[in-house]
C-alpha cells in the first residue's frame, strides 16, 4: 500500500520525518499554510503520483471544550465556514444565495479504518478565531468542534481525485481570545506523530 501523509509544515510531522519510516511507499507532502497553498500543492502532486491512501495530519484549535489539549481526533465532516455573503447582521450560506450547485461547502469523510478516537465536525478558516466577538458569532453559526486552516481543502482534493482519506488532528489549543501561553503545541505534535506511526505499523505493508 502506498500512503501519502500531508501536513502544512514540517514541524507537525517532525517525529515521523526523524523516524526513518518514510520510504518509497510512505511519502510526505508539505503544502504550506492555508487553503490555497494546501489545495494547489496537493493537486499538483496527485496529478503525477498514485496513492492508495491519504493521511492529512496537523494540529487544531478546539471549539468544543470537552476535547482535551493534546487529544487525537478524526474529522468526520468539514465545512467552509466563511463561504457566503454578509447581509447586514445576517450570514448568507450558498443555498440562501442559490449558488450551492456551483460549489461544495461541506464534505463528509468516511474512514475505512477503525481508529478508536473521537470523530468530530470541523470548520476550515482563513483566519483562526481569537477575539470574543468572532468566537461568539462562530458558536451561534456552527456546530463545529474544531477549526483548522487546511482541512476542507485537502478533503475536497481527495474527493475530486477519488482517494480515501484519513483526516487526523491533535488539539493544540482552545478557540478563545488569543493567548499562546495556554497552548500545548509540542504535546499535540508528539501525540499526533505517535498515533500515525502506530497506524503505519498496523496497516502499511511495505
Amino acid at each position: 500500500m502506498k500512503i501519502l501523509i500531508i501536513a502544512a509544515t514540517p514541524h507537525e510531522l517532525k517525529h515521523i520525518i526523524e523516524s526513518g519510516r518514510v520510504d518509497d511507499n510512505i511519502n510526505i507532502l508539505l503544502t504550506g499554510v492555508g487553503m490555497i497553498e494546501a489545495s494547489i500543492t496537493a493537486s499538483a502532486h496527485l496529478v503525477h503520483n498514485i496513492y492508495d491512501l491519504i493521511i492529512h495530519a496537523g494540529i487544531a484549535g478546539a471549539i468544543d471544550r470537552s476535547l482535551k489539549l493534546g487529544e487525537l481526533i478524526a474529522i468526520k465532516k468539514d465545512n467552509l465556514y466563511e463561504l457566503g455573503a454578509e447581509n447586514h447582521h445576517e450570514f448568507l450560506t450558498l443555498d440562501k444565495l442559490y449558488l450551492e450547485q456551483y460549489a461544495v461547502s461541506t464534505i463528509c469523510i468516511k474512514s475505512i479504518y477503525e481508529l478508536n478516537i473521537k470523530n468530530v465536525n470541523a470548520i476550515t478558516v482563513n483566519t483562526v478565531h481569537g477575539s470574543s466577538e468572532s468566537i461568539h458569532t462562530l458558536r451561534g453559526r456552527s456546530d463545529a468542534q474544531i477549526e483548522t486552516m487546511e482541512g476542507f481543502a485537502i478533503a475536497r482534493v481527495c474527493q475530486l481525485f477519488a482517494l480515501p482519506l484519513v483526516s487526523l488532528r491533535a488539539i493544540s489549543n482552545y478557540v478563545e481570545p488569543r493567548n499562546r501561553d495556554n497552548w500545548q503545541i509540542e504535546k499535540a505534535i508528539i501525540n499526533l506523530n505517535e498515533f500515525i506511526l502506530h497506524f503505519l505499523s498496523r496497516y502499511a505493508k511495505n
